[in-house]
């Protein structure tokens, strides 16, 4: 399974110095939600998306894909992207829907349902809490360049045949005004959404290395990391680690 944005950088005899330490084996929850400010069934998945990533039980990881489908129907979508629709279409082959939709969730690769269901989701989330990781995944992301390009090593430990790394660049909140569309009139507030991601090759013992562009209607301070191990034929999700930026 492969982002359309691949970016990875073959490391010969090179050995990234961490900004973090190895990371412990905790339990997690990946949580992908695919939404659209142009969909009026979307804000309610938006607010249970805020809920779950108040979890305590272990780590949660929420990422809100903003698909761009919905941008023709009424209202652009600013923080919508095709890459964010390419990946919930992968999705939809792995698990056999005839099409998308929204909005959408999908916890650790291995259930998808109605984002909004909140039955469905605490279900989901408390199944992958209590999933013991096969893997464990180290980061360390670098301070934006002039070119607002940010460099991210990641390091994976356990069994990695068959595992591809996804790195997101992710914006802790936002809110927008709609003017237009099925939600005309409202201000919609997000957490977590995706402004760039790649997939990244893992190489040797684990590593892989690329880069993520920081879009310049955000600020660097604004931002974390995400990253999580992914089945390329499953899209079972193994390990997943959160960084925020170091100077390079």
């Amino acid at each position: 399974m492969t982002s359309p944005a691949v970016s990875v950088f073959v490391m010969a005899l090179f050995v990234p110095l961490w900004a973090e330490a190895a990371e412990p084996l905790r339990n997690f929850a990946v949580v992908e939600l695919f939404t659209s400010e142009g969909c009026s069934s979307c804000p309610s998945a938006d607010r249970l998306l805020t809920e779950l990533a108040k979890q305590k039980d272990g780590d949660v990881y929420c990422l809100g894909y903003h698909v761009d489908y919905w941008n023709k129907l009424g209202w652009r979508d600013r923080f919508s992207s095709a890459a964010a629709t390419q990946r919930q279409r992968l999705y939809a082959r792995v698990f056999e829907n005839e099409q998308v939709y929204t909005p959408q969730m999908v916890v650790n690769g291995g259930s998808e349902f109605v984002g909004s269901d909140r039955k469905l989701a605490s279900a989901a989330v408390t199944k992958a809490l209590q999933t013991k990781p096969t893997n464990t995944l180290s980061l360390s992301a670098t301070a934006p360049t002039e070119k607002r390009e940010i460099t991210v090593n990641v390091r994976a430990a356990g069994d990695t045949t068959g595992l591809m790394a996804l790195v997101a660049l992710v914006q802790r909140q936002g809110e927008n005004r709609v003017t237009r569309g099925e939600n005309q009139g409202r201000t919609l507030t997000h957490i977590g959404i995706v402004r760039d991601f790649r997939t990244f090759k893992l190489y040797g013992e684990g590593a892989g290395i690329g880069t993520l562009t920081l879009p310049t209607d955000v600020q660097p301070s604004e931002i974390d990391v995400v990253g999580f191990l992914q089945n390329t034929e499953t899209a079972a999700i193994t390990a997943a680690s959160k960084v925020g930026l170091t100077q390079p």
